[in-house]
C-alpha cells in the first residue's frame, strides 16, 4: 500500500511540478525541508552557512523554503541509517545512501520512486549523464549527478620526469611497459616501493584488471552458465600477476593493513610513487596535497588503465543502480518542496553554491568571477558532483578541481565500459557474502605468497560453489537471457 501510495502521489507531482515551482510556500510560512547527509552535522558551520544561501536564493525565484540538516544516528553510517529509516525513527524529507544500503529500505516502500520527478525536471535531467541515467532506469529510488567514479593511478610529475620510461609508458601502456616504469622508479631510488593501496587489492583491477581480461562482473561459460568473474581463467592470471609484484617488492608490503589516511601519508612522504584515487574529486584532494606538502613541482599527473589484446578499461562499471545518492523519503509530507530544492540546486545559481561553496563563506565575487577567500574550509557539495552546464553558471570561475582531477575524469570517460552486474533478491545476500569473503580470504594468500594459483584455484573454486554460488548462477539463468 505504500508504495502504491508513493507512486500515485509522485504522478501527481509529475503532472503539476513545472508550473508549481515557483509556488512553494511563502515568505511568512517558508517550507520547512530536512536532509541527512553523512559527515554533514545540524550544527556544522559550513552546513548552516548552506542552509541559509540556498533558501534565500530559492526566495529569489518564489520558492520559500527553510531547509536545514538533521543529525545521523549514532554509530557507523552505512550501518545504522539503513536501519533507522526501516525502523522509523529516523525523521527526514531528504536521505542520503551510500554503500549499496538502500536496497531494503526501497522494497519495503520507504523510498520514493525518483524517476517522475527527474522526468519532470526543468534542470536536474539536463546535468545527468548516461550512467546516471541508465542507473535511475533500473533502480529509480537513489538518483545521483556525478561523473564516473572509477579508479585512477596517480604520481608525481617531477619524478616522471626523471624517468626515461614514463613516455615509452604514456605512449604504449602495456604490462610489460608498466613493468618497467616500476623497475626503474625502484632502481633509481625514488621511492621504497612503486605501488601504495589499502585494504585490498581491489583498486588495482582498475589499472590492470582489463589487461588481463577481467572486466564485466558476470561472464557466460562455454556450458551456457553465467558466472562471476572472480573464478575466471583470467581472474587467475590477475592474481599470479599480483603475486609476482608483490614478490619482486613493487607492492607496500603492509598494503593490507594500511588505512586510507596511512597510505596517503605513505604517498605524499615519497615512501610510495603510485596512489590509486577515485577519480575526479578525490584524485583533486591528492594533487592538492601533495603541492602543499611538496611544491608545485610536485603537482601529480595521471597515469592511463594498462591495455593488452584482451582490452583496456579503467573498469567496468555498474548500471544496475547508484552506489550512493539521494533520495526523497516516502513518509515525506513536503515532497513537492523537497524536490524543488532536488531541481534549483541544478540550476545554474545551484551549481555555484554545490561546487564552489557559500559566497562570503568560501568565495568572493570580484569583477564577476568567483575568487576563493584563502583559509576557507574545504567544501564537498551537497548533492551534484556533476561537470555539465558549468558554461551557464552567472559567474566566471576556475574549474572546480584542478589539472590532474578533471583528467582522471576524461580518462574515465574514454575507457568507459558499462557493467553488466544485477542487483541480486535479499534471499542471496548470505550467500554472496560468503563467497566473496572467500575470494578476498583467498587473493590475500596467493597475493602474498601462503597459495597459489597452480595448486590452490580448483580447491578455491570448489568452495565457492559450494557457498553458494550453484544457486546463484541458477537465479542469474533467469534474468541475463
Amino acid at each position: 500500500m505504500k508504495k502504491l501510495v508513493s507512486l500515485l502521489l509522485a504522478l501527481a507531482m509529475l503532472l503539476s511540478c513545472t508550473a508549481a515551482l515557483a509556488d512553494i510556500g511563502t515568505p511568512d510560512a517558508p517550507v520547512k525541508v530536512t536532509m541527512l547527509l553523512k559527515d554533514m552535522p545540524a550544527d556544522d558551520p559550513a552546513g548552516q552557512a548552506f542552509c541559509k544561501a540556498l533558501n534565500e536564493k530559492m526566495a529569489e525565484q518564489g520558492m520559500y523554503v527553510d531547509f536545514s540538516f538533521v543529525d545521523a544516528p549514532a554509530g557507523k553510517y552505512v550501518e545504522v541509517m539503513p536501519l533507522a529509516v526501516i525502523n522509523e525513527v529516523l525523521k527526514a524529507d531528504i536521505l542520503y545512501f551510500q554503500g549499496n544500503t538502500d536496497s531494503t529500505a526501497a522494497e519495503q516502500g520507504f523510498l520514493e520512486d525518483m524517476k517522475p520527478y527527474v522526468d519532470g525536471s526543468q534542470y536536474l535531467k539536463n546535468i545527468m549523464y548516461a550512467h546516471n541515467t541508465a542507473r535511475l532506469e533500473n533502480h529509480p529510488y537513489l538518483l545521483a549527478a556525478a561523473p564516473i567514479a572509477v579508479f585512477s593511478p596517480v604520481i608525481r610529475k617531477d619524478w616522471v620526469a626523471q624517468l626515461d620510461s614514463y613516455e615509452t609508458l604514456m605512449a604504449d601502456p602495456t604490462v610489460d611497459n608498466y613493468l618497467a616504469f616500476f623497475k626503474e622508479l625502484k632502481d633509481k631510488g625514488l621511492c621504497e616501493y612503486p605501488i601504495c593501496v589499502y585494504g585490498d587489492h581491489s583498486r588495482l583491477d582498475s589499472v590492470f584488471g582489463a589487461a588481463f581480461g577481467v572486466t564485466t562482473t558476470l561472464v557466460k561459460t562455454e556450458d551456457g552458465k553465467w558466472v562471476y568473474k572472480y573464478v575466471t581463467d583470467e581472474m587467475k592470471n590477475l592474481l599470479a600477476f599480483y603475486a609476482q609484484l608483490y614478490a619482486d617488492g613493487m607492492i607496500d608490503p603492509e598494503y593490507l593493513t594500511n588505512t586510507w589516511d596511512v597510505a596517503e601519508e605513505k604517498f605524499y612522504s615519497g615512501k610510495a610513487a603510485m596512489l590509486i584515487g577515485k577519480t575526479g574529486a578525490t584524485i583533486n584532494v591528492y594533487d592538492n596535497s601533495m603541492q602543499a606538502t611538496n611544491g608545485a613541482d610536485a603537482a601529480l599527473t595521471v597515469l592511463p588503465p594498462a591495455k593488452s589484446e584482451l582490452g583496456q578499461y579503467c573498469a567496468a562499471v555498474d548500471v544496475s543502480k547508484e552506489e550512493r545518492g539521494r533520495v526523497i523519503s516516502a513518509d515525506s509530507e513536503v515532497k513537492e518542496a523537497a524536490f524543488a530544492i532536488f531541481d534549483f540546486m541544478a540550476s545554474p545559481e545551484g551549481r555555484v553554491l554545490d561546487l564552489y561553496g557559500v559566497e562570503g563563506y568560501h568565495y568572493n565575487i570580484v569583477d564577476n568571477k568567483i575568487v576563493p577567500i584563502e583559509g576557507a574550509p574545504d567544501w564537498y557539495g551537497v548533492f551534484y558532483d556533476s561537470l555539465i552546464g558549468l558554461e551557464n553558471i552567472p559567474y566566471e570561475a576556475d574549474a572546480p578541481m584542478g589539472e590532474a582531477g578533471l583528467t582522471s575524469l576524461d580518462i574515465a570517460s574514454e575507457y568507459f565500459l558499462a557493467d553488466n552486474a544485477v542487483n541480486l533478491p535479499s534471499e542471496y545476500s548470505a550467500y554472496w557474502d560468503a563467497m566473496i569473503s572467500l575470494f578476498n580470504e583467498y587473493a590475500v594468500d596467493v597475493i602474498r605468497g601462503d597459495k597459489n594459483t597452480d595448486s590452490d584455484w580448483t580447491a578455491f573454486v570448489e568452495a565457492w560453489n559450494a557457498a553458494g554460488a550453484e544457486k546463484i548462477s541458477e537465479y542469474l539463468g533467469t534474468v541475463m537471457e
